[in-house]
C-alpha cells in the first residue's frame, strides 16, 4: 500500500483492495489496509466504517484498533477515538459533540 501511495497510483490500490473484501468480507487484513488506505486518501468516514468492522471482527488486533482510532480522529469524531483507546466499548454510545460522558459507576 504505502509503495503504491509513493508511486502515485493509491486509487489502483484501493480498487484491488475493493475486490479483494468484496471476495473476502472477513478478511481484517484486507478491510484494514483498505481502511488505512481510504483514510490516507481522507476519506476518513469511510475509513472508520470500515475499520470498525475489521475491529469487531478482530477485537484483540492491535493494527485495526489503533487504524480505527486514527481513522475517527480524522473523521473528527474524537469522543468515539477516546472510548476506542480506553477500551470502555461497554459504555460507548452515538454521542452528539455537546454530550458530557460519565462512566457507569
Amino acid at each position: 500500500m504505502q509503495a503504491a501511495c509513493a508511486a502515485g497510483s493509491p486509487e489502483a490500490e484501493l480498487a484491488r483492495l475493493e475486490i479483494a473484501t468484496e471476495r473476502d468480507p472477513l478478511d481484517v487484513a484486507q478491510l484494514t489496509a483498505r481502511g488505512v488506505l481510504l483514510d490516507r486518501l481522507g476519506r476518513g468516514e469511510e475509513a472508520a466504517d470500515l475499520l470498525e468492522t475489521a475491529a469487531l471482527l478482530a477485537p484483540e488486533a492491535p493494527l485495526a484498533a489503533a487504524a480505527l482510532a486514527n481513522s475517527l480522529v480524522h473523521a473528527g469524531r474524537f469522543v468515539q477515538a477516546v472510548l476506542r483507546c480506553s477500551g470502555r466499548r461497554s459504555w460507548r454510545r452515538e454521542i452528539s459533540p455537546c454530550t458530557t460522558i460519565t462512566p457507569p459507576r
